[in-house]
């Protein structure tokens, strides 16, 4: 079998070298593909291009031909640069790519990135396509052993972990220990769909304030960024999580989710303005994955969790622990009385639905399988 892999993907070489092959637009290469914690981490190599999408597509048999890149077959979608951390790359004013395994070095900035969450056990194949968007169109073309995986990926179901990027020691012997979390628009029964489009990874810091362990642990509702350091007045001995609320076209999510129609890659004004659809609390799903393993780090006191938030992060202050009864301890939000609605022409109306709309959520009144109104 290895045998005649090498042999093929020498075959579709030459096959290149005298442009036997001619690609209607663009076509990556060097797919790999490593299934690990209930997720598979696939990489390869972009063209050198911009302004493209990346689809995946899965198949229970191998993927050799454009017949087989069905609806059917679509997994999800991710944009430019899906290997570049580019949240933390704005904040920081420097590249910053992701690193996919603990204590390895990150990925090369020609690669492209998406992480899938298993839904299902089982043997799957894969293949990579590129649609230009300057033209909507989507070059179908399959060449296996470089967009198409020639072998299975052998699936399961399971919990997946956040990865740690990055630990830094400030001098006041403070540890910030940086981590993605990884999630896509599938959900299993261990892994919630963390957006609607396909794979992305989100930041979030834990940082060790003071030397004692078992010490309770703060979340602290910032949207600005989850990199900041902690204030010495913050509190004396303690563990601080920062979880993050931003959205690759510059929005946040008011910590909360958004329509199943809106793209989050779109700028919010170019999205259109609903009054159906369906809100889901993708954020709200992340932060209660976050905070389980959070409580499960041995340094911390799982039963001491508190959080704080000014303004609207004191509103997602309040949501994430009424989403988190068992969880939580106390807060302290610093926020007007909250009457959770918008007004005509607010940005809100791209991201929910229309001011004088007012659609179901994902999440349930309590004790009840009714859903909660967004505006309510």
């Amino acid at each position: 079998m290895q045998n005649f892999a090498k042999f093929l993907r020498y075959l579709l070489l030459l096959a290149f070298t005298f442009n036997l092959i001619k690609a209607q637009g663009y076509t990556v290469s060097e797919l790999t593909a490593t299934c690990k914690s209930g997720q598979v981490f696939f990489t390869w190599k972009n063209p050198a291009a911009s302004n493209l999408q990346y689809n995946l597509y899965r198949c229970t048999i191998p993927i050799l031909t454009a017949l087989q890149i069905t609806p059917d077959a679509f997994v999800g979608y991710v944009r430019d640069n899906s290997a570049k951390n580019i949240r933390k790359s704005e904040l920081k004013n420097s590249d910053f790519y992701f690193v996919i395994t603990d204590g390895q070095a990150a990925l090369a900035s020609d690669r492209g990135l998406y992480v899938s969450t298993c839904t299902a056990g089982g043997n799957f194949y894969y293949a990579v396509t590129v649609t230009d968007l300057n033209t909507g169109i989507e070059d179908k073309t399959i060449l296996p052993g470089f967009n198409a995986l020639l072998l299975f990926v052998s699936e399961s179901i399971a919990k997946p972990k956040p990865v740690l990027q990055a630990v830094t020691t400030q001098p006041n012997g403070d540890i910030s220990n940086e981590y993605v979390v990884w999630g896509d628009n599938h959900s299993s029964s261990q892994w919630p769909a963390f957006n609607n489009a396909g794979s992305y990874g989100y930041n979030f810091t834990l940082q060790e304030h003071g030397v004692t362990s078992g010490q309770p642990l703060f979340v602290q509702f910032c949207d600005q960024s989850p990199f900041k350091k902690v204030d010495a007045s913050f509190c004396s001995d303690c563990n601080v999580l920062q979880p993050d609320d931003w959205l690759p076209n510059g929005e946040n999510t008011y910590w909360v989710g958004y329509n199943n129609s809106y793209n989050m890659y779109t700028p919010n004004g170019q999205n259109p303005i609903v009054t159906s659809g369906f809100v889901y609390s993708f954020t709200q799903a992340r932060l209660r994955e976050i905070l389980k393993w959070a409580r499960l780090q041995s340094d911390i006191d799982s039963t001491r969790v508190y959080m704080s938030g000014k303004s609207h992060n004191g509103f997602g202050c309040m949501i994430t622990a009424l989403n988190n009864p068992s969880a939580v301890a106390c807060i302290y939000p610093v926020v007007t009385p909250i009457m959770y609605r918008t007004k005509s022409g607010n940005k809100r109306e791209h991201l929910f639905c229309k001011a004088n709309s007012n659609i179901p959520s994902d999440v349930l009144y309590p004790g009840t399988t009714d859903s909660i109104l967004i505006w309510d």
